[in-house]
């Protein structure tokens, strides 16, 4: 029992390389005035994570599902326009840009990565908010969030992915965020990232206004008969 929970945990470790990137804001002033960003391309080859030493979204996370909604973002705008990016999520000192169409390795990942620690930049010299104020009001309370995820897991979601045996539980929400477990057959499920984002996240996001990351807390090494194993 002991070697097979810490072949399951190395298996969860195992993740893409980072592609670093440190862009000098003031080159002259020390390490201190740099804009430090780490990208990592997720393990499903669709996502691109990029980690930065300053804040882009205190408090609060947001995503930008179509050029419409960053129509008041020019940082949003342009990183909407970068090869096959479909949406943009900001969460803290943390940014996910999401590709329509996964790439197939890692080398194709790396000038989208340097274009978008340039956009980045950028941002930073403009001082514009990268998400509007405006936009940020219309965030509700995470009770109403919360009570508003159970309605909709329970009327929709569930019903939907019932018949390939899958069941979604609201974990949790911090502020406007959301925590997912998947179980049943979507535990381990080879296309439960598919799922996740062209399914339920669209659904979440349509149907409560002003709620920002959706995040899948599932150890899908776990269950019966997981695919990533």
């Amino acid at each position: 029992m002991f070697m097979e929970d810490e072949e399951r945990e190395r298996r969860q470790k195992i993740q893409a390389p980072l592609i670093q990137s440190d862009l000098p804001d003031r080159p002259d002033e020390g390490a201190e005035a740099k804009i430090q960003i780490k990208a990592q391309p997720q393990n499903s080859m669709d996502q691109l994570k990029l980690m930065l030493n300053r804040e882009l979204l205190p408090e609060h996370s947001w995503v930008f599902q179509n050029p419409e909604d960053a129509k008041d973002s020019p940082t949003a705008q342009a990183l909407l326009e970068l090869d096959g990016i479909c949406s943009v999520q900001v969460d803290g000192s943390t940014l996910l840009l999401y590709r329509e169409i996964p790439f197939y390795s890692l080398d194709e990942w790396e000038p989208l990565a340097k274009e978008a620690g340039q956009t980045l930049r950028q941002h930073f010299e403009s001082g514009l908010p990268l998400v509007p104020p405006a936009a940020l009001e219309t965030i509700p309370p995470s009770e109403e969030i919360h009570s508003k995820a159970t309605a909709v897991i329970e009327e929709e979601i569930n019903p939907g992915i019932a018949a390939h045996s899958g069941v979604i539980t609201l974990n949790r929400v911090e502020g406007n965020r959301i925590f997912l477990l998947m179980g049943g057959g979507c535990q381990g499920c080879s296309a439960a990232s598919v799922t996740l984002r062209m399914g339920i996240h669209r659904t979440f996001h349509e149907r409560i206004p002003g709620i920002g990351a959706i995040y899948d807390e599932t150890d899908h090494a776990a269950g019966e008969n997981p695919y990533f194993s």
